[in-house]
């Protein structure tokens, strides 16, 4: 498993209608295959990356929660 700090630098460039919400420097998990879901559907890491998105707006706002 990867841990990566999110980065929305020049995410103009990715293909999206609008700015990413996630915030920079929100932790991100990703599978060693960069793979979220398979056959099976969503990893456990789609459920992971959920809640840290989830902590600023949960009462935990702080980065280092």
């Amino acid at each position: 498993m990867i841990l990566h700090s999110f980065s929305s630098v020049e995410w103009e460039a990715w293909g999206l209608s609008g700015r990413p919400l996630i915030r920079d420097d929100m932790p991100v998990l990703i599978d060693e295959d960069l793979c979220f879901e398979d056959a099976e559907g969503p990893r456990p890491t789609v459920a992971m990356n959920q809640w840290l998105r989830e902590l600023p707006v949960s009462g935990a706002p702080s980065p280092k929660t």
